[in-house]
Order: C-alpha cells, then sequence, then structure tokens
C-alpha cells in the first residue's frame, strides 16, 4: 500500500514467524518457536580465579576525617580520628585504619561492600535479623551511590557507619542514593533523615562494655559514661584510658566541642600544630579566644601533659569566653599546698573550687602542680555542665 513507516513491533513479530514457519517447512509439523523441550542442557562453570583485588594505598600529603561505627545497640566506635595520605584515600582506607588496635573486624570491605563486623564475639552481618538487614555509611551526613572503595573523601569529613534492620527504611534510599558532595533528595523523609543523623552523632550510648578499662564499680564510671554520651570525650585506641593523663590538645579540643562550633579555623603560629590534624582548629580557636596561649611564641606543645591548675585556667577562662560567671571563689587557705598555687592561677583555682569543679586529692591538698588524668577531667567536665552551666 505504499506506507514506509518502519514498526519494530510488527518486525519483531516476524520473525518468529519466520522462524516457526521455516521448521515446518522443514519436519512437516507444528512448531512453537517458545518450546525448550528439545534442547540439552548442560551445567555451566565460572572460569579465572575470582581473586578479589585489594584497593592500592593512597598516597600524596595527610589527611584527617572521623570515622564512627554504630551498632544496633550502641557505639563501637564514636568520632574516631583517622590520619592517612589523602591523594586516593577512599572510605574503605579510612575504615581499615580506624579498625587498626580496635578490637573490630570485618568482612568484605576490600570488594566494596562490608558483608559484618564483629565486635567482642559479637557478629553483626547482613541478613542478620531481616533479607533487609546490613551495614550501611553515610559521609558528611550524606548517603553515597558508591562501594566503599570508589567513594573518595577530603579532609575533615565524617564517616558514619551504621547496622540497619531494613534497608529500605533509611531516610534517603528512596528513589536514589545521593552522591558525596551534593545534597539529600528532598522528600517526606527530611525530618526523619535529621532525626536519625542527630541520633546517630550526637547521643552515643554507653554500657558497661563500651571501654573494657572502665567498669561500673569504678569511681570514675558515671563521670566518663557522662562526657562519652554527652560528645565532650571519646576513647582512645586503647579503651578510655581513666587513669592516662591528660594532654593539652585533648582539653583544649574538648572545650572546642563543649563550645559547638562549626567553623574551622588556622590563625596560629605554632609551628608544632599543623593543619588537618585532629585538634588544629580547636587549638587555633583557644589561642584567638585567649582561652589558652602557647608555651612559647611559636610552640603550643599539643601533646605536653596539662596539671591540675592549668586545667582549672583554661576552663575559668573557657567560662569567661562563654558569658558564665566566674566571680564566686572559695577561700582555699585551709589547704596545706595553698602557696604551691601559682600565682596566675590563683582566681582560677579559687573559682573552680568554689564550683566544685576541682577539690582537694585530700581534705588538706589541692595538688596544684600534679598532672590531671583523663578521668579526673571528665569528672570536672560533668560538674562544669551541672553547676556552672545549668
Amino acid at each position: 500500500d505504499g506506507d514506509t513507516t518502519v514498526n519494530a513491533y510488527a518486525t519483531q513479530q516476524g520473525f518468529p514467524a519466520l522462524i516457526a514457519a521455516y521448521q515446518v517447512i522443514k519436519n512437516g509439523t507444528a512448531y512453537t518457536v517458545y518450546d525448550f523441550s528439545s534442547n540439552t542442557l548442560s551445567p555451566g562453570r565460572a572460569t579465572g580465579t575470582g581473586a578479589v583485588i585489594t584497593p592500592s594505598k593512597p598516597s600524596g600529603d595527610s589527611i584527617t576525617v572521623s570515622v564512627t561505627i554504630k551498632s544496633d545497640t550502641g557505639y563501637w566506635l564514636n568520632n574516631k580520628s583517622v590520619t592517612l595520605s589523602g591523594t586516593g584515600a577512599t572510605v574503605y582506607h579510612a575504615l581499615i585504619k580506624a579498625l587498626e588496635n580496635s578490637g573490630i573486624t570485618q568482612v568484605g570491605a576490600e570488594s566494596g561492600y562490608v558483608e559484618s563486623m564483629t565486635k567482642s564475639g559479637r557478629t553483626l552481618a547482613e541478613f542478620n535479623d531481616s533479607k533487609n538487614s546490613g551495614w550501611m555509611y553515610k559521609v558528611n551526613d550524606t548517603l553515597p551511590k558508591v562501594g566503599l572503595t570508589e567513594c573518595e573523601i577530603d579532609n575533615g569529613d565524617k564517616i558514619v557507619w551504621f547496622f540497619t534492620n531494613d534497608w529500605t527504611t533509611v531516610p534517603g534510599t528512596t528513589g536514589s542514593f545521593g552522591g558525596k558532595g551534593t545534597s539529600p533528595k528532598k522528600d517526606t523523609n527530611e525530618e526523619e533523615a535529621k532525626k536519625e543523623d542527630a541520633e546517630i552523632q550526637e547521643k552515643p550510648t554507653f554500657t558497661e562494655t563500651t571501654f573494657y578499662d572502665v567498669k561500673k564499680e569504678d569511681w570514675h564510671y558515671n563521670y566518663i559514661k557522662y562526657v562519652y554520651e554527652n560528645n565532650l570525650m571519646q576513647g582512645t585506641d586503647n579503651g578510655f584510658e581513666p587513669e592516662s593523663n591528660m594532654s593539652r590538645a585533648m582539653l583544649v579540643t574538648v572545650l572546642y566541642r563543649m563550645a559547638n562550633l562549626k567553623e574551622k579555623a588556622n590563625n596560629h603560629n605554632f609551628t608544632d600544630v599543623p593543619k588537618g590534624q585532629w585538634y588544629s582548629d580547636a587549638i587555633s580557636w583557644a589561642a584567638e579566644n585567649n582561652i589558652v596561649s602557647g608555651v612559647s611564641e611559636n610552640k603550643f606543645a599539643p601533646d605536653e601533659d596539662i596539671t591540675r591548675e592549668q586545667m582549672a585556667l583554661i576552663i575559668y577562662r573557657f567560662a569567661k569566653n562563654q558569658g558564665y560567671n566566674v566571680s564566686d571563689v572559695a577561700d582555699i587557705s585551709n589547704f596545706a599546698d595553698k602557696d604551691d598555687v601559682s600565682d596566675w592561677a590563683l582566681d582560677a583555682l579559687k573559682w573552680a573550687n568554689k564550683t566544685e569543679l576541682v577539690n582537694g586529692t585530700s581534705k588538706t591538698t589541692l595538688s596544684p602542680k600534679t598532672v590531671a588524668t583523663r578521668a579526673q577531667v571528665a569528672k570536672v567536665l560533668m560538674r562544669f555542665c551541672e553547676n556552672v552551666i545549668k
């Protein structure tokens, strides 16, 4: 009829008809192209080694990121600082580095998908609780759309691993995954996403098994529980280490968290505080606000232990910076070692004693020159929140 319009559907139907007609002419019987009963089946075999190639190591200048691992009952790692070479660094490299000396093992990361993680003999794996359960991760509050071996990371990134009983209910998985560096798709789950992110990053759960070196009968148990659950202090690569000395960098970083600052600062002249370290922004902020100064014009000594009177002074200055009342002071004349208190720390220690932040190490001693431990600082921080802030 002269119609030259291309009709793909008609062409598709024509091919089976031609095949069927050919078979009828060849065999003399009716034939259906959908009958495979006469075909011989033979098992297939995969070839090759199937070996997984471990991602190559990153190189170049170092970057620092934080890694959090949240199980179904609480935190296995909480904002652990990880430093590694930056060129070619991915979530995989950060995870493997974070797991070193953590007591946590994993299966599958090198292939781009974590099948399971195990801590203290307990394994959480895909299909553990349901067909949709398993491990997922976010980078800067966003679900990447690539595997962990392909998801590149930058200095300051926050990586959060979490175990879910049903990945289909996780906000952000509906439709498409948000890629790293893009804003998550705004939908009806936006508020739920914010709520979950707050739960993952802002309220850790502390139990008797969180740190092997913190037991319920210890005098510092409740103090450490408080600072941990309020994201003021975290563990180290070897538990919480309550009796280890507190360093200058540690204390300044804690106060930086308490100030809840989002901006980054790098305005300082300290040659021993390189950019990109877990304490860099905190030290810069503290120096700019006269909360703590260096041990010299260009040295901060971040790893130097801090004494009780130094701790009192720094927290005293922090309280003034935040606008809290520091006028109430105690009479410390009843302490036998009152003359050991440095002149520059006297007002601060009197205020800290009045507010019950720093009590005596005994009824008659303040021990101002004694190095403060991590457990002691946890106690001071809890009392600061309860006695000064409230």
